[in-house]
């Protein structure tokens, strides 16, 4: 019978393209908790030659937040490629007060330290005057960081 729901069924074209949305509901939810708290952002903006997810602009900071949507399998390495990213964005641009990127993950179930892993990787890069401005988030952190933001 479920076979049958699903045939006769369809998602709506608004709630399909939000599921099929290139950078995921992941991103919809971020603009949506960003827009229903009253914070400016621009969405898929670029930056000289390199596209940002979402650039935050409040009265005391401008913020690059990248979103990544990741599995769950060397979750590790994944980290350190988005740091890597992360980075070099703000290597490229140095505008940005701070740079965070946003994880489709809890951490803190997954048992994994990503403040640690975040102050090796600047450490090892010698980048250590960014401890402090980039910060790994989970989803499920991500409405605190907001509220930091007003």
């Amino acid at each position: 019978t479920e076979m049958c729901a699903g045939l006769i069924y369809k998602l709506s074209n608004e709630l399909s393209s939000f599921v099929t949305f290139n950078d995921g509901l992941l991103s919809i939810a971020v603009a949506w908790l960003l827009e229903n708290s009253g914070i400016e952002w621009e969405f898929s903006s670029y930056q000289d030659t390199m596209e940002c997810d979402f650039i935050i602009s409040t009265t005391e900071q401008k913020i690059l937040l990248e979103c990544k949507r990741v599995e769950i399998s060397n979750i590790e390495v994944k980290v350190k490629k988005s740091l890597e990213q992360l980075v070099s964005h703000m290597n490229v641009n140095n505008n940005f007060d701070k740079g965070v990127i946003l994880f489709n993950l809890n951490f803190e179930k997954l048992g994994l330290n990503v403040s640690d892993i975040s102050s090796n990787f600047l450490e090892k890069v010698k980048r250590v005057d960014l401890i402090g401005k980039v910060q790994i988030l989970g989803f499920d952190d991500f409405p605190t960081f907001v509220e930091t933001l007003y």
